[in-house]
């Protein structure tokens, strides 16, 4: 995590509320909004870096990419960031996926991890009427995976090949 120290000092402060306009506007106010502008970004992250937590934030937007739920406008801002701030992912060359994987120490089986939880809670979610918005979902997953005792990513017996089994179920079936 030392490569990313030196340009901690680099982010602004967030903006004021009222400047605020280049996110993605959840559904449901209590929902949060993704960044869809280097500048949202910076605001996004300040309370992340205030925390001294700002790869957490890089885990959400993985967790978000692999399910296929991170914004293009999200992306491009995390590559224009990353290009404006070499440092950050310096030693995975600007690849900020894999610098949040190895800085993070993530196992090769995460997304598999990450896929199963997310199609069986928002299959949940939708049976009972709502539905989880996927920023919520990288944030419950990262405190499900950083929890002590965690064993959101620990297969043992043949759950890996039965979530992968669910994994190709759910993508196979219909969308609503």
């Amino acid at each position: 995590m030392l490569m990313f120290k030196r340009g901690l000092n680099l982010f602004r402060p967030a903006a004021a509320p009222s400047q605020q306009t280049d996110t993605v506007a959840p559904a449901n106010p209590s929902e949060p909004s993704l960044p869809l502008s280097l500048d949202a970004l910076y605001a996004t992250m300040a309370p992340y870096h205030r925390e001294k937590r700002w790869m957490d934030l890089f885990f959400e937007f993985l967790v978000l990419d692999v399910i296929g739920q991170l914004p293009a406008a999200t992306q491009e801002s995390i590559d224009a960031l990353v290009v404006k701030h070499p440092v950050f992912f310096a030693d995975t060359r600007g690849d900020w996926r894999t610098g949040t994987r190895k800085a993070l120490q993530l196992s090769v089986t995460i997304d598999i991890a990450i896929l199963d939880l997310w199609f069986g809670k928002s299959a949940e979610a939708s049976a009972e009427g709502w539905l989880y918005h996927p920023w919520s979902f990288a944030r419950d997953f990262h405190q499900q995976f950083v929890a002590d005792g965690s064993r959101v990513d620990v297969w043992e017996g043949d759950s890996f090949e039965l979530a992968k089994a669910r994994i190709a179920a759910a993508q196979a079936a219909p969308r609503h």
